[in-house]
């Protein structure tokens, strides 16, 4: 008998589906992470048994704290992936146990993971660079006019690899609104492989979570970050 989890994987799964479909892609694979934001590690240990190999995290302590209670060591092929603010003082233990960080937002920050992953001896450390394009302050990551300045920058870090961007919608109800971040992404992806900056073209799109995915699939995502969608209400 199918958990609820289990069903309701297969419902996310299917509306991606319906929206490669509907949108014409031939995008042939998207990555889905399952983000563990107040979530407890034996749904954690579910959603890896229903096949889940991507796991994000924003909070670096709730992390510490779940992941001796997740068998997602001894799991091949598990990557957890940090993905909310993250401060410097905590780069050290963020590159040592993770994958990637989708949120990498400041030159600072680069720097401290350049220097963390070279004193790991873990390179090339895979990163997103984070994207504000709703024009929230509140929110993370760079502005459209400092976006390519700073990729040109990131060129002088050996450690680092720029596997693509990241960006967080608009919390409005509005679809052109959403789509239009989306599809603005796209482009500003799109803008930065022309320019063939060293040290490869970045190709994913981190964009999409519970409330929006479909639209963000339609629009070119390659990666959704999806915690309600699979685990139910959280806890506060």
């Amino acid at each position: 008998m199918k958990d609820e989890i289990q069903e309701r994987l297969e419902k996310v799964w299917e509306k991606i589906e319906k929206a490669k479909i509907h949108s014409r892609r031939t995008l042939d694979k998207v990555c889905l992470v399952a983000v563990t934001k107040g979530v407890g590690p034996g749904k954690i240990q579910r959603v890896i048994e229903s096949g889940i190999e991507d796991l994000g995290e924003n909070r670096w302590q709730e992390f510490r704290d779940k992941f001796p209670l997740v068998d997602s060591v001894n799991t091949p092929g598990i990557r957890w992936h940090f993905i909310g603010r993250l401060q410097k003082n905590k780069v050290k233990h963020i590159v040592k146990s993770m994958y990637c960080v989708q949120s990498l937002d400041s030159w600072e920050l680069a720097l401290e993971l350049n220097h963390r992953v070279s004193q790991k001896n873990k390179r090339p450390f895979p990163v997103l660079v984070q994207v504000n394009l709703s024009g929230n302050p509140v929110q993370s990551g760079f502005k459209e006019n400092e976006l390519f300045p700073f990729l040109e920058r990131l060129t002088e870090l050996d450690n680092l690899m720029v596997n693509g961007f990241m960006t967080i919608a608009p919390f409005v109800q509005e679809e052109k609104v959403v789509r239009e971040t989306f599809s603005r992404l796209r482009m500003l992806r799109d803008m930065a492989r022309q320019r063939n900056l060293p040290g490869g073209a970045p190709g994913d799109l981190s964009m999409g979570m519970s409330e929006d995915y479909e639209w963000a699939v339609e629009e070119g995502a390659t990666i959704l970050r999806l915690g309600r969608a699979l685990f139910g209400e959280r806890r506060p």
